[in-house]
């Protein structure tokens, strides 16, 4: 198998995986459910709303409740901190799954450079 075959094989096997990946964490997402505890975040004037808290996920939550937190507290709060303290299990899982999909990506663009790389000489070699 020649560099470009072997190259093109990589990107196939990365690419199946991101998207197995994506699958997984769609399921984690559908599993969500509402945590309480960000109860104790989005109290008074930062109370959510019936429709951020039918259709939000804890992802959406953990976001709002970063700037929340963060302005009462002078900062000093992360997103990935406050997801896995006031998070479900299931959209703590999809953010892990997530985490590893940026991986596989960057992973699958050093391969499509690559690719690019031998283009590059197989044109200059025509020339």
């Amino acid at each position: 198998m020649n560099q470009l075959e072997s190259l093109i094989s990589k990107h196939a096997e990365y690419s199946d995986l991101k998207s197995d990946l994506k699958r997984k964490a769609g399921v984690e997402l559908s599993n969500h459910k509402y945590s309480d505890l960000f109860e104790d975040v989005f109290c008074g004037e930062n109370k959510l709303s019936n429709d951020d808290i039918i259709y939000g996920t804890c992802g959406n939550h953990a976001y709002k409740a970063v700037q929340i937190l963060n302005v009462q507290n002078d900062g000093g709060y992360g997103y990935d901190e406050v997801l896995n303290v006031y998070g479900c299990e299931s959209c703590i899982k999809a953010r892990a799954l997530k985490i590893e999909m940026g991986f596989i990506g960057t992973k699958l663009g050093q391969i499509r450079g690559a690719i690019t790389r031998v283009g590059r000489k197989l044109n200059d070699k025509d020339r």
